[in-house]
């Protein structure tokens, strides 16, 4: 691309993606000089949004930085909307670099941690603005492929999720469950259990 000033700035670049910039002097019609020194740089990622992708800073096809501290907010496009993030790959140095997950627009309500390489489980707002807000962080050595999410949003169910579960008269073989009901005139209910982690 003929750059006709210096600086120049390079249009029509895709997003997220790793490109290695050139330049060379072009004296006259017939004199240039030879091409500099070749330097990487990453387009910026679109910034997450309902029906997108959520990465880590590495983007899609790269690996995140050490010594990271990001902290990103997805909030719904159309009022009453709940934020959803399904992740479909995840993979951060265990014990080491975390992804932290609270509901709402702010860091007040922590929902989980997460490190390693299991996939988190899919993660809705409840937030009365129907945001999310991720913390990723990282330390000084060994980085990993990050994570890839699908971001979506729709309005809550008109069905409301069971609050304030309790667990009591735990034996051997048992335990009794108790929940606050929301919902009018529910009189069936669904239980999974699995161990814990």
């Amino acid at each position: 691309v003929a750059a006709p000033t210096n600086p120049f700035t390079m249009t029509g670049l895709n997003p997220d993606t790793c490109y290695t910039f050139y330049v060379r002097a072009v004296c006259s019609a017939s004199d240039s000089s030879t091409w500099s020194d070749g330097v990487n740089a990453t387009t910026q990622q679109i910034p997450p949004a309902c029906g997108g992708t959520f990465t880590d800073p590495g983007g899609a096809s790269g690996q995140y930085a050490n010594n990271a501290n990001v902290t990103t907010t997805i909030c719904p496009t159309n009022a009453g909307d709940l934020v959803t993030v399904i992740f479909t790959s995840f993979n951060l140095e265990n014990n080491f670099d975390n992804l932290l997950v609270y509901d709402g627009n702010n860091t007040a309500n922590l929902i989980g941690t997460y490190t390693g390489t299991a996939l988190p489980p899919i993660i809705t707002s409840t937030a009365a603005n129907g945001c999310l807000t991720f913390v990723f962080t990282s330390d000084g050595s060994v980085v990993r492929d990050g994570w890839v999410a699908n971001i979506i949003c729709s309005p809550p169910p008109a069905c409301q999720q069971p609050t304030a579960l309790t667990v009591s008269n735990i034996t051997e073989n048992s335990a009794t469950l108790s929940w606050t009901e929301l919902n009018a005139g529910v009189n069936s209910w669904q239980v999974v259990v699995q161990p814990a982690g």
